[in-house]
């Protein structure tokens, strides 16, 4: 018994919405480095007093927000490279998924954030 192909509306698609193409180019994988910011509080036993902590979660939040307008701002600087790159081609500006102009607007967007 064989089965019949999908149409092709409902054959699942490979491309990224564009906000999920920019948000993977944010590499919000590498946030979690961030959570550094919580060892010093943590280390003085202050991290539950209220002040400290929502100072805290503010540095944690501006990192990740200046550290992805960094990665950002790389990746349209790195573009010509990244695309001959085996593995970095596939990263969304290098392969066309976020154009360097949408990735420079988020970037602004994200650094007048984190200084906010």
């Amino acid at each position: 018994m064989t089965s019949t192909p999908p149409a092709p509306a409902e054959q699942p698609t490979r491309e990224r919405s564009a906000v999920r193409a920019i948000v993977a180019a944010m590499r919000p994988r590498q946030w979690a480095k961030n959570v550094l910011v919580f060892a010093a509080p943590l280390a003085a036993g202050k991290l539950l007093s209220p002040d400290v902590f929502l100072v805290s979660v503010g540095a944690f939040v501006a990192f990740c927000l200046i550290s992805s307008a960094t990665y950002l701002v790389n990746d349209v600087r790195d573009v010509e490279s990244d695309r001959a790159h085996p593995v970095k081609c596939s990263r969304p500006i290098a392969a066309g998924e976020v154009s360097t102009t949408t990735a420079l607007i988020v970037a602004a967007v994200l650094a007048v954030l984190a200084l906010a």
